[in-house]
C-alpha cells in the first residue's frame, strides 16, 4: 500500500456523527466538572487566593452558579474543540488499523492527531 495516500475518508453520515459525538462528549466533560475547575484555575490565575480561598469566595460571591460562570462561551469552545479532537484521532487511527499498525498503535496515532486538531 501508499502510505502516502491513506484512502479516502468515510463518507457522508460518519463524519457527521464523529463531529456530534466529539461535540456532545466534551461539553457533557465541561458541564460535569471541567467549567467548574476552569473557574477555579482562573479565579487562583487571576488573584493570589489558594484554591480553597477561591473556592469559598466564588460561593459566597456567585452561589454554586458562580462555579459555571462562562458556561456558554465553554459549550462553544467545547464544541468545536471536541468534534476537531474526535474527528482526527478516528481518521488516524482507522489509517493505522489499515495499514497494518496494532490497537495500541493506532490509539496513540489517533491521540497525537486528535490532540494536534484540538490545539491548531
Amino acid at each position: 500500500k501508499n502510505l502516502l495516500c491513506f484512502g479516502p475518508p468515510p463518507k457522508g453520515n460518519s463524519v457527521v456523527k464523529r463531529l456530534v459525538r466529539g461535540a456532545i462528549l466534551r461539553i457533557t466533560a465541561d458541564l460535569s466538572g471541567g467549567t467548574p475547575l476552569e473557574s477555579i484555575k482562573c479565579r487562583v490565575t487571576a488573584t493570589s487566593e489558594s484554591p480553597i480561598v477561591a473556592i469559598r469566595n466564588i460561593f459566597h460571591q456567585d452561589g454554586w452558579t458562580g462555579f459555571w460562570a462562562g458556561t456558554p462561551s465553554r459549550m462553544v469552545e467545547g464544541a468545536l474543540m471536541g468534534s476537531c479532537f474526535v474527528l482526527g484521532s478516528s481518521f488516524a487511527n482507522t489509517w493505522v488499523t489499515a495499514i497494518g499498525g496494532g490497537p495500541a498503535t493506532a490509539a496513540f496515532f489517533g491521540g497525537i492527531v486528535g490532540g494536534t486538531a484540538q490545539a491548531a
